[in-house]
């Protein structure tokens, strides 16, 4: 089943109940069957919906990389409120844009949640509903599958030996890296079209006025052009603000998403290498004391303890066993989620790729406009 979204048609609406008033957002899908049947679903949708779609996804799929939720605020140097004619188009595209992240993602495209977000009437209900299943799920012991992989230890990283360590591989540790280099590349980038975009508004909003020594036919001529060019430069405002500086927003929140999921890799790593240590000093030490055994019976003396210290050697050894049992369920845990996170990295990289490219096609094609319009109007005078 393939779905195609579109979100449009912003508008105020007051609760019957009273309080504040919100803006709710038109979301038209349409549903492609294999059969080659096609169904359209409507539903409206304030954003505190999205943010609890959003916390559903994250809470059942945990270890998956969930599409952040758009800033709730609006972005440094832009001005306008929530009910701005400024702010509502950055927003509907950033709900557009979290929207087909989540239906391209290989896992939530195929999300019971998002599908009755897509098309159910009383969503608030069935978010309670939603959310007491999870906590029945979470108390009985149930997990929902969020981790790639069988148990012989196939896959992308097959472990070798469960007595070594198993370090970042290095497919992630450039992943990293690549993540690390790209998110200060956007962060510079925001600041450049910040700077950009106040420039832009100054121009706007100048005075044009001329000095006097021009004369007075001449000074009239420019100052009516310079006006007639106020038009098309606040289009150039408005374009730049929804597509160039929100989708860099949108594109750095998805940095902060991946940074706990590497986090999370490097806990695992150190708690099993932690676990590994004690494991070889109880070797050690195990070791040492039958030595030590041994000698004390062969002299003759303590022979009456010789059961008791067997005994008691017999326990730490089936306690050894158990011990490294868990070690090797956890490397084989670590093994599986370094397949999960490379595949969600890999995700992530080709979806924000597309966007940068859409992005730079947008920027582009918002400067044409503004020069052709001024080329225009400059060839009417």
């Amino acid at each position: 089943m393939v779905f195609i979204c579109r979100v449009a048609d912003p508008q105020f609406e007051k609760p019957l109940s009273g309080g504040n008033v919100y803006i709710s957002y038109l979301i038209l899908t349409k549903t492609e069957l294999h059969t080659g049947q096609e169904n359209e679903l409507h539903a409206r949708r304030r954003f505190r919906d999205f943010t609890l779609l959003h916390e559903l996804l994250r809470r059942e799929y945990p270890l998956h990389f969930i599409p952040p939720i758009p800033r709730k605020h609006g972005v440094k140097q832009i001005t306008g409120d929530a009910f701005s004619p400024d702010f509502i188009p950055r927003r509907l595209s950033s709900l557009q844009r979290f929207l087909d992240r989540c239906l391209e993602h290989p896992v939530l495209k195929s999300s019971l949640h998002l599908y009755q977000f897509l098309e159910v009437s009383d969503w608030q209900h069935y978010y309670e509903n939603a959310c007491l299943q999870i906590n029945n799920n979470a108390e009985s012991g149930f997990r929902t599958p969020s981790i790639t992989g069988n148990n012989n230890g196939s896959g992308i990283f097959h472990l070798v030996s469960s007595r070594k360590a198993v370090s970042l591989p290095p497919m992630l540790l450039r992943e990293r890296e690549l993540c690390k280099s790209m998110e200060n590349d956007l962060r510079q980038c925001e600041h450049l079209a910040t700077q950009y975009l106040s420039r832009l508004q100054v121009t706007t909003q100048q005075d044009w006025t001329m000095p006097d020594k021009y004369t007075p036919s001449l000074l009239a001529d420019v100052q009516k052009l310079l006006a007639s060019l106020q038009q098309p430069n606040m289009i150039l405002c408005k374009d730049w603000k929804q597509k160039s500086l929100t989708t860099i927003q949108d594109i750095i929140d998805c940095f902060d998403v991946l940074k706990p999921m590497l986090a999370l890799r490097e806990q695992k790593q150190t708690h099993i290498e932690r676990l590994q240590r004690q494991h070889a000093h109880h070797d050690t030490s195990g070791a040492n004391g039958n030595a030590l055994t041994k000698n004390k019976e062969a002299s003759g003396t303590f022979r009456w303890t010789g059961w008791v210290t067997r005994k008691s050697n017999t326990v730490k050894g089936e306690e050894a066993a158990i011990h490294e049992e868990n070690i090797d369920n956890l490397l084989q845990n670590l093994a599986n989620y370094d397949s999960l996170l490379l595949q969600e990295i890999s995700f992530v990289h080709a979806r924000l790729s597309r966007e940068l490219c859409q992005m730079l096609h947008d920027i582009c094609s918002m400067h044409i406009r503004f020069y052709k319009s001024f080329l225009k109007r400059l060839n009417r005078r």
